[in-house]
């Protein structure tokens, strides 16, 4: 062994040791080696890391939409047949159900993955803006049929 160059052993004693080139291959200039990842770490400072709740507010908001366009069409179909007027409004109480609970979820976790530090802010804001305006709508909707009730 050449004098001031660690042995094998002494190089793989830590898996995130830096790790020098074999003897005749030159070393690559700051920045271009594979970067030292270990658990836990945070995303590289260039590109943020994915967002799982982000995701899944982002598919809940997805799920408002899919929920409103399917209960258009049932109710479309309810209309369109003999069906009493209790089960237009037994569905669009369905509807509201779902949308409520669907846009909370979606609001919370959207604002959830929107704290996460590191992460990518994307699909978070897009399940908050869903979830949200889900709400406004809502409430929009339960305010206009409660002044046209008072007529």
């Amino acid at each position: 062994m050449r004098p001031g160059r660690a042995g094998y052993a002494e190089r793989m004693s830590s898996p995130y040791a830096p790790q020098t080139p074999p003897p005749g291959v030159p070393a690559a200039p700051p920045g271009h080696g594979a970067a030292t990842v270990r658990p836990g770490d945070a995303a590289p400072a260039g590109r943020p890391g994915a967002n799982p709740i982000g995701l899944a507010a982002a598919l809940l908001g997805l799920a408002i939409v899919v929920v409103d366009v399917v209960m258009q069409f049932v109710r479309a179909a309810l209309l369109a047949g003999d069906s009493p007027i209790d089960a237009i409004g037994t569905s669009s109480a369905i509807q509201g159900i779902l949308v409520i609970v669907l846009a909370l979820a979606a609001l919370a976790l959207g604002i959830v993955g929107l704290l996460l530090r590191g992460r990518s802010k994307l699909l978070a804001v897009v399940g908050v803006t869903l979830g949200g305006y889900a709400l406004v709508a809502w409430v929009t909707s339960l305010l206009s049929n409660a002044m046209l009730a008072m007529l």
